[in-house]
């Protein structure tokens, strides 16, 4: 695949602003895509940024500019570790047809995924996840997404947007390669108790605002077992991002967020990231694409101090534990690394291809199995998987 004929070269202008040497800047340190310096081969990369200035698919217009203003913010930041490899390949050429986007998309992250290469897509509105997914459906992957939203677009807002129904078309449409759904961050307010019943009925998981921000250490197992995160900028609330498409006054914090994706790149599953739903032209200093580009930075950094690890791939690094659940006739194993102090508990996967399927835990979930109880993550696997 020749990834000029997709993309249009990155062209900013100066920044205003410099916080660092010359030296430590992160465009300093990556290769971009430039009218002078087309893309030649992504071997060795282990990261590309992907701009998609489109936004043709929400009734709110303006995401499509965000792009090369989130990507300016990154570039002012510090450098990622030079292990890590990465290239900006520009903005992917929008297609003819909103379908056209999508199946473009699909189709270069495709071929990225095929040279071992994690995607982060700048946008543009959240429908855009939609081309991600079919990408992972195309690789046969078993796909577990999670997104990151103040609500849930399964039409609720009902402007027949792609946007706000992009999620619908993924459950209905290609319901045989989605293994978990899950959602961080919905407010209660802004979701149709119909949607959270239809999450239930299909052991999906909707982690409310005040869950998560109770203690975010426990979205951490589900951001660990996710192959594709989208967030929505409108899920941080409008003192942090004033400029999304659908504001709140109330939501996530910015350093919420920028954990949240700190957890996310840490995840050896991840392969595909997006930011989506910004609206440029905020005052000086830009705030909301400034925190995007926090949140692109926190994610790269998470991808850089990834420890490769896993239980049973080195029983000297785990720590092993089983807790009898009387009442419920069931025996919980739990890994803990002594590495990370990360967690992942054993759960039986009847009639699968492995009797037994070893997914991310919190402690909370072992010190619930320990008061003989069954951990509510454990049990909605459970059911996901039988």
């Amino acid at each position: 695949m020749d990834l000029n004929d997709y993309f249009n070269p990155v062209s900013l202008e100066a920044p205003d602003d410099r916080y660092l040497s010359e030296e430590a800047l992160f465009c300093r340190n990556i290769a971009i895509h430039t009218p002078s310096i087309p893309v030649k081969d992504v071997k060795g990369y282990r990261v590309a940024l992907i701009g998609v200035p489109e936004d043709r698919g929400t009734a709110e217009d303006g995401s499509a500019n965000a792009t090369d203003q989130v990507r300016n913010k990154l570039y002012q930041l510090y450098r990622i570790s030079r292990g890590l490899k990465i290239i900006d390949l520009g903005n992917l050429k929008q297609g003819e047809t909103l379908n056209d986007t999508y199946y473009g998309l699909r189709d270069v992250l495709y071929y990225l995924h095929g040279e071992g290469i994690i995607s982060i897509i700048m946008g543009g509105s959240q429908d855009i996840t939609y081309g991600a997914y079919l990408a992972l459906e195309k690789l046969n992957y078993e796909v577990s997404m999670t997104t990151i939203d103040s609500c849930l677009d399964l039409g609720w807002r009902d402007d027949g947007s792609a946007a706000s129904t992009y999620l619908a078309k993924i459950f209905h449409d290609h319901s045989s390669s989605l293994f978990n759904y899950a959602n961080i961050g919905h407010q209660v307010y802004f979701v149709d108790d119909a949607v959270l019943e239809y999450l239930e009925k299909h052991n999906f998981n909707g982690i409310r605002l005040g869950e998560a921000r109770a203690d975010l250490r426990d979205t951490e197992p589900v951001l660990r077992d996710t192959h594709l995160l989208s967030i929505d900028m409108s899920a941080i609330r409008y003192a942090d991002a004033p400029r999304t498409t659908h504001p709140s006054p109330n939501g996530l914090y910015g350093e919420e967020i920028c954990q949240l994706a700190r957890y996310a790149g840490l995840s050896e599953k991840l392969s595909i990231a997006g930011i989506f739903e910004i609206i440029p032209g905020d005052s000086k200093p830009g705030i909301t694409s400034h925190l995007a580009a926090q949140v692109i930075w926190y994610i790269l950094d998470g991808i850089a101090s990834r420890m490769d690890e896993w239980p049973l791939q080195n029983d000297e690094e785990f720590r092993k534990y089983i807790v009898e659940v009387d009442e419920a006739d069931q025996v919980l194993v739990f890994y803990k690394s002594q590495r990370s102090g990360r967690w992942w508990m054993e759960v039986p996967s009847a009639g699968k291809k492995e009797n037994v399927r070893i997914m991310a835990a919190s402690y909370s979930d072992y010190q619930q199995a320990c008061s003989q109880e069954l951990p509510e993550r454990w049990f909605r696997l459970f059911k996901l998987l039988n």
